[in-house]
């Protein structure tokens, strides 16, 4: 658990951008290689329904590891479980540097599957460090850092795939980025006055729109134009996400709160890459197109559910 004496102090702040950097070298080395792992699959002779089957199981692992590792970090500490997860993982992506076969690339997702929650946890330490009031900033700033990392990787991943071995090249680079995370160890709030639930209802339709757009796009700049809308949306829908876990489940650990919020995310990981594959068989655009139908799904829920959970958030955020 975090140490309310670092809250708001010089050592406190220097930690925050510790864990801001944390994040942007965690979705820097990631993002260099998921864009390419479909690819390598079918190098290896994979179909789509079977990456699909691969990209469930990465899920499934997700799914019953999240909530553990949360509560595990509430025990040992946060700074000993994000440690631990990091170098696993990079242990995982050395591992998928040395895939040549189809077998060798299922392994190589067990260690990334299981031990694959750095950013969860440097949430929860995050909001170890923070009041509740000043938890939407700083978690903004955090998915800042980390959308940087995201957005330079599939650059330079990109580059290197164009080299001899690009894919291994990438895999190890990715590694040791891992490995050095590991030894290193605001205005939209005021505009809603801290109506984190409406917010995130709002920028679900935006994600809606965005992918609806995506997927009908007949020119390069409208797909340019609808994932810069969508990237928008879903990095604010992220920290109204989070904030509400910890804002409504005051009484039990953060960590726990945000590995049970990861599970939840990690049925989604599990069915979405196998109904993904099975739509892309059918047509290129069948799987934005079944993310826009699952988007406005989540609206619908959300608005049947305003009323219970709008005021509850709010009433927390006045007495603070």
């Amino acid at each position: 658990m975090g140490d309310p004496s670092l809250k708001s102090t010089p050592s406190g702040r220097s930690l925050q951008q510790c864990l801001h950097l944390v994040g942007f070298l965690d979705l820097f080395g990631v993002s260099m290689i998921v864009p390419l792992l479909n690819h390598h699959m079918k190098s290896l002779g994979a179909s789509p329904t079977t990456a699909g089957i691969i990209g469930s199981c990465y899920g499934i692992l997700q799914l019953f590891s999240s909530s553990i590792v949360g509560s595990w970090s509430d025990i040992v500490g946060r700074r000993s479980a994000l440690i631990t997860c990091i170098l696993i993982s990079a242990l995982g992506y050395g591992l998928l540097g040395l895939s040549i076969n189809i077998y060798i690339y299922a392994i190589a997702r067990i260690p990334v599957g299981i031990f694959k929650h750095s950013l969860s946890i440097s949430k929860a330490f995050l909001s170890d460090l923070v009041s509740e009031k000043e938890r939407p900033h700083v978690m903004g700033r955090f998915n800042s850092a980390s959308s940087m990392g995201f957005i330079l990787g599939p650059v330079v991943g990109g580059y290197l795939t164009e080299l001899k071995g690009g894919f291994y090249i990438t895999s190890f680079l990715c590694t040791c980025i891992f490995i050095i995370n590991a030894g290193k160890e605001d205005k939209d709030t005021i505009l809603y006055q801290y109506n984190i639930y409406t917010m995130l209802l709002h920028s679900s339709v935006l994600t809606f729109f965005s992918i609806l757009l995506y997927s009908v796009a007949p020119k390069m700049w409208i797909v340019i134009l609808s994932s810069t809308f969508l990237a928008f949306s879903t990095s604010i829908g992220r920290i109204c996400i989070v904030d509400l876990e910890l804002t409504l489940g005051q009484k039990h650990g953060s960590g726990t709160l945000i590995g049970v919020g990861q599970s939840v995310t990690s049925v989604g990981r599990i069915l979405v890459p196998l109904f993904s594959g099975i739509a892309q068989e059918y047509s290129p655009c069948g799987p934005p197109q079944l993310g826009a139908v699952l988007a406005l799904a989540s609206i619908f829920l959300m608005y049947k559910s305003k009323s219970h959970y709008d005021g509850t958030a709010q009433s927390k955020y006045k007495k603070e």
